[in-house]
This record gives structure tokens, C-alpha cells and sequence, in this order.
């Protein structure tokens, strides 16, 4: 079951990574926005996640994996809080919320490109925006799936000087 859900995952976010444009939608015509509700995390709620970060180390270059662990919860209102645990570095420990907007189509101010609901549950959510990496400006793409059985978060960044989209890190957590 657990590789189940990460071979789905690796390839709803395969299929987010399209080598050509969507053509626009026509005039005329309009396509709802995404939504997201704070429920959608209610399947994520509690404290027995593990896994582990994968990051690109900008110093050296190199794709490095340590261990990490996640709770998620308690919801209050529309922010739904989380903390990270890494237990080879607990210094590095830390917490945040993931805020969603009244109307449901941003988190944490970022907007939500695009929802996919699973066919066993799970939520996919899209977040595509301009932001910065390592000082440089770039075009960013978040990814969430959240599933009864797994929370994956990926960062996938493009710079001007970067020729194609590179993963900046990915956070993997089952239980």
C-alpha cells in the first residue's frame, strides 16, 4: 500500500511537469477555480508521519536525504499547523501553517493552480508562483498530495539562468 501511493504520487507530479503549454481556455468560456478547504487536510491530522527531506545542497551540489518526521493539526479555522522533526539534526526542527484564503484559492498567499480529487481519496493540489531561490528570481511550482496514507510536498523551482525546472526538495511521509 505504501508504495502504492508513492508511485501515484511520483506520477501525478510527473504529469504536472508539461513539456508544452495548455492552450488558454476561449473567450468567452471560463474554468472554475481550484478550491481548497481546510477539511481536505483532514485526512493528514496527527503526529505519526515519517520520512524524509530530500534537498539540493546549493554549497556542494548535491541531492542529500536525512530523515524527517511531521505532525499535522491542530486546524484552527483556516490555518492548519504542522511541525517538522528531523532527528539526526533536531536543531533544525521547526513549525509553520499552511494558511488557506476565505474564498479557498490560495495557500500561504500562493495560488492554487490546480486540484485533483484521487479515485482512493487523496488530494493533489497545484501552487504556481514567482518568488526567489538562493537570491536569484524564479518561477516556482509547489505540489501537496495528501492521502490517508501519505503526505508528499515537492518545490520545483525554474530560474532565468537555469536552462529547465530542477526539484529543489521534496518531503515524502507515510505511517
Amino acid at each position: 500500500m505504501r508504495n502504492s501511493f508513492f508511485m501515484i504520487a511520483a506520477a501525478a507530479l510527473a504529469a504536472c511537469q508539461i513539456a508544452e503549454p495548455i492552450p488558454p481556455v476561449p473567450q468567452g468560456l471560463s474554468m472554475p477555480a481550484p478550491m481548497v478547504s481546510p477539511s481536505d487536510f483532514d485526512l493528514v491530522l496527527g503526529d505519526e508521519w515519517t520520512g524524509e527531506l530530500t534537498y539540493l545542497d546549493y554549497s556542494s551540489g548535491e541531492t542529500v536525504a536525512i530523515p524527517a518526521t511531521l505532525s499535522v493539526g491542530p486546524v484552527d479555522g483556516r490555518t492548519v499547523n504542522y511541525a517538522f522533526g528531523y532527528p539526526g539534526e533536531p536543531q533544525a526542527n521547526n513549525s509553520g501553517t499552511w494558511t488557506i484564503s476565505g474564498d479557498g484559492q490560495m495557500i500561504d498567499d500562493k495560488p492554487v493552480t490546480s486540484r485533483i480529487n484521487g479515485d482512493e481519496g487523496e488530494v493533489i493540489l497545484i501552487m504556481e508562483y514567482t518568488g526567489e531561490d538562493n537570491d536569484e528570481p524564479a518561477d516556482i511550482t509547489e505540489s501537496l498530495i495528501l492521502s490517508a496514507n501519505g503526505i508528499v510536498m515537492t518545490k520545483q523551482v525554474k530560474t532565468q539562468s537555469a536552462e529547465r525546472p530542477f526539484q529543489r526538495n521534496s518531503f515524502a511521509f507515510s505511517r
